[in-house]
């Protein structure tokens, strides 16, 4: 059974064509009949798109995409590539300051002295904010990325 669990785990993270044990993964692989996954997102091909944005009163879709993309600005992975490419403006990266990762969760900075987070509901609730349910197709408070800014 580990031995398959090994099987499914480096197919999947390499690829067979890298997989250093090739064939003998394909055999143990045969005797396999369900394969389950324990969290949404570890199936993905890494392209990601910002597919809803719910501006609150001062803020307009655009200037909630900048902000953002600022605190994203720092960061390499694929949603902060997603939330910068929906902004399509320039970021300056000299307005950020006090930027960090908190991984599978969001993003923290200091924007024009402004903190603001980046992340799911749960990053969110941590800094005492109750984070709306997206109603679109796909998405959820738990799995999605919101913003929020104080100062």
């Amino acid at each position: 059974m580990n031995e398959q669990v090994d099987a499914i785990s480096e197919l999947l993270s390499v690829g067979f064509e890298k997989s250093q044990r090739g064939s003998n993964y394909l055999e143990t692989l045969a005797d396999v009949d369900t394969i389950v996954f324990d969290k949404t997102g570890t199936l993905t091909n890494g392209t990601f798109s910002v597919v809803a944005v719910h501006p609150e009163a001062g803020y307009t879709e655009q200037s909630l995409l900048e902000v953002a993309a600022l605190a994203e600005s720092f960061f390499d992975h694929p949603i902060a590539q997603s939330v910068r490419d929906a902004y399509q403006g320039e970021v300056d990266p000299k307005r950020v300051s006090d930027s960090a990762n908190d991984a599978g969760h969001g993003v923290t900075a200091t924007i024009d002295g402004k903190h603001v987070v980046v992340g799911n509901a749960k990053m969110l609730a941590a800094a005492g904010v109750e984070a709306p349910d997206c109603e679109v197709v796909g998405t959820s408070s738990t799995s999605s990325s919101m913003i929020w800014t104080r100062g």
